[in-house]
């Protein structure tokens, strides 16, 4: 559709490919290449087209303006599982065996319309609806009642911009209540004494819970969750469970996504 002053006008696709190309020429001859910025979405990684050509169409354009999804999205978790497994982007970054899983904490992300971003996971709403059909559960924390939260176990709300305090939280339960067991890594990781300093610092915080407006009344979500998590584990002793945590992170911090148990140990130094 073309816009007119006298209102809109249906185009061809030939048509508007041309209007396009022109409109960048001019642009471009006026203020510089770099008056062009380009922006690269999520669904980009789900369609083989625009993964070839996005490159061509960016070389053509010459700007130095390109940006992507990965600015808001993603980058948080590449520093993060970079740090944790020490290997770049993107064979640092592990993925929820989301066939295997039985119990996925799913945490402002919604992966029934992103299919997993990353995981880049076709028919989404069927694989999760999977995960509960074989005994498991999908656990979702978001302030929206999202596509996701509408198909899983349990949905918990969250006051917006207040993930940062659930994780510690978590965090802290798991400690407080003697939740955590590194198994195989017990061994390796606390060389450079940053397992005790977390420990540490995690104690030192309240298991605050910051609620949304539909919170359930009468029992932490946060000491709820870390229990319930730790102990599906324990109840399938004779089939290792795997538990998936899916994240959207964001500018206020970062979270990452990885599996465990069930999951090899990953080498090198942890930490």
């Amino acid at each position: 559709m073309r816009r007119t002053p006298y209102g809109w006008e249906e185009l061809s696709w030939d048509e508007a490919y041309r209007e396009v190309a022109k409109r960048l020429r001019e642009v471009r001859e006026s203020y510089g290449n770099d008056a062009i910025g380009m922006y690269t979405g999520n669904p980009v990684v789900h369609d083989l087209g625009a993964l070839l050509y996005r490159p061509v169409l960016q070389r053509a354009l010459a700007s130095r303006n390109s940006f992507n999804a990965s600015a808001i999205d993603t980058l948080p978790k590449i520093v993060q599982t970079g740090l944790m497994f020490g290997r770049h982007f993107p064979t640092g970054v592990p993925v929820p065996d989301i066939d295997r899983t039985h119990y996925l904490l799913v945490i402002g992300a919604n992966p029934v319309v992103s299919h997993g971003s990353l995981m880049t996971m076709p028919d989404a709403p069927g694989r999760l609806k999977a995960v509960v059909k074989r005994g498991g559960k999908l656990v979702v924390i978001d302030p929206r009642r999202t596509e996701t939260a509408k198909i899983a176990s349990e949905h918990h709300f969250i006051r917006p911009a207040s993930d940062a305090a659930f994780l510690l939280a978590l965090v802290y339960t798991l400690f407080e209540e003697g939740l955590v067991d590194l198994g195989a890594a017990a061994g390796r990781l606390d060389r450079s004494g940053r397992f005790e300093r977390l420990k540490i610092r995690a104690r030192s915080a309240p298991p605050a819970w910051p609620p949304g407006p539909h919170s359930q009344a009468g029992r932490s979500p946060t000491i709820f969750l870390a229990r319930s998590s730790a102990s599906f584990s324990r109840e399938r002793p004779s089939s290792p469970p795997r538990i998936s945590s899916l994240c959207c992170p964001s500018v206020g911090g970062g979270v990452r996504f990885q599996r465990v148990p069930g999951s090899p140990q990953p080498k090198g130094r942890p930490g």
